[in-house]
C-alpha cells in the first residue's frame, strides 16, 4: 500500500518493508492460534477442518509474497459446533458475532470464525461434513501437521467466498479465486465440480467460474446467485423458508433478521412516544454494530478487573 502523502522513493520503500514486517508478524501471531486450538477440539472429541488463511497463503503464494492472515478459520460438524464453542472457551475465546453458517470467537491472540458449514451449501450439514471430510488431507504449518481440505475441495471454497462477496473485483477473494482455478488440471477440475455437485451447490460454481471470463457482467451474475439472507418482508421471508438453502442455515438467517426487525421496531416505538422522526435502517444496522464492539470492549474490561486488585 503506497501512502500519495510520501514522495522520496526511498521513504516509501522503507515504510513499504515496515508495513510488510508488520503484517507478517500479525499473521504469525495468528496462526500460532491453531496447534492449541486443535488440541482442545481434539480433547473434546470434536474433527475440526483447517480453511482459508493459511492453506491459501502456503498454496496460492510464493515464499517472498506477503498474504496476511486476519483470522483463524475452521470447520465442525453442524452438531458439535456448540461443544466447539465450549471447547474453546477454555483457551479465553467467547463468541462476539453470531453469523450464518459461522460464528466469530474472540480469544487472546485473535479471532476464530468457526464455520458449521460453507456458505451456499444446500444439502443436509451433516452429510456436508462428511463429503468435506472425505477430501482432506495434511499440510505442514510451523513443523505441524494441520487438517486441511484438499486442493480441488479448497478451491471450490474460494470460488464460494468470491460468490459470498459477489464477486467484487477489488475484494482479495475474487483473486484468491482466479489463483486457484488456474492453479487447476483438468483432473483437479471435475473433482472440484464433482465436489461442488456433493455440497449441492453446483449453480454456485458454476456462475463462479463465469464471473472468471474476460468481460463478464459480475453485477448481473452476483444478482443471479442464490440467497443466503431473507428480504425483510413476509413474503420474502416465507419465500426464503422454501428455499434449498440447508435448514439449519435458513434457520439461522431468519433468527438474525428477525433480531435485528425486533430490535428496530422497539426503537421506532421509542421515538414514536416521543415525537421523534424515525431512524433509517442503515443507521439503526450501523448502531447494532457499535453496540456489539461496546460490549465486548466491556466484557474484556470487566475481565481485566480482578488483575487490578
Amino acid at each position: 500500500m503506497e501512502d500519495p502523502a510520501i514522495t522520496d522513493p526511498g521513504l516509501a520503500a522503507a515504510l513499504g518493508r515496515l508495513r510488510a514486517t508488520a503484517a507478517a508478524i500479525a499473521t504469525e501471531r495468528v496462526e500460532a492460534q491453531i496447534p492449541p486450538l486443535l488440541c482442545a477440539l481434539e480433547d473434546a472429541g470434536i474433527d475440526a477442518i483447517v480453511l482459508k488463511g493459511p492453506v491459501t497463503r502456503l498454496r496460492l503464494y510464493a515464499p517472498d509474497e506477503l498474504r496476511s492472515v486476519a483470522d483463524v478459520d475452521l470447520l465442525v460438524r453442524a452438531r458439535d459446533h456448540r461443544r466447539a464453542r465450549t471447547a474453546m472457551t477454555t483457551l479465553g475465546y467467547r463468541r462476539i458475532v453470531t453469523g450464518i453458517h459461522s460464528d466469530v470467537l474472540r480469544g487472546p491472540s485473535g479471532d476464530v470464525d468457526l464455520h458449521l458449514a460453507l456458505p451456499f451449501t444446500t444439502v443436509p450439514l451433516a452429510q456436508a461434513f462428511t463429503n468435506l471430510s472425505d477430501r482432506t488431507g495434511h499440510l505442514a504449518l510451523d513443523g505441524q501437521d494441520i487438517p486441511v481440505l484438499d486442493v480441488p475441495t479448497h478451491v471450490v471454497h474460494l470460488a464460494l467466498h468470491a460468490a459470498q462477496n459477489r464477486f467484487t473485483p477489488d475484494h482479495r477473494s475474487f483473486e484468491e479465486w482466479r489463483r486457484g482455478f488456474a492453479s487447476l488440471h483438468e483432473a483437479d477440475r471435475s473433482h472440484a465440480a464433482e465436489t461442488a455437485r456433493c455440497l449441492g451447490v453446483g449453480p454456485v460454481w458454476k456462475t463462479s467460474i463465469a464471473a472468471l471470463e474476460p468481460g463478464a457482467d459480475l453485477t448481473h451474475l452476483a444478482s443471479t446467485l442464490p440467497r443466503r439472507r431473507p428480504p425483510p418482508t413476509a413474503r420474502g421471508i416465507v419465500a426464503f423458508a422454501r428455499s434449498p438453502l440447508a435448514p439449519r442455515l435458513r434457520l439461522r438467517a431468519v433468527r438474525a433478521l428477525v433480531h435485528a426487525q425486533v430490535s428496530d421496531t422497539l426503537v421506532d416505538a421509542w421515538r414514536a412516544e416521543r415525537g421523534l422522526a424515525p431512524v433509517p435502517r442503515e443507521t439503526l444496522a450501523l448502531t447494532r454494530a457499535k453496540v456489539e464492539r461496546f460490549g465486548v470492549i466491556a466484557a474484556e474490561r470487566t475481565r481485566a478487573w480482578p488483575s487490578r486488585r
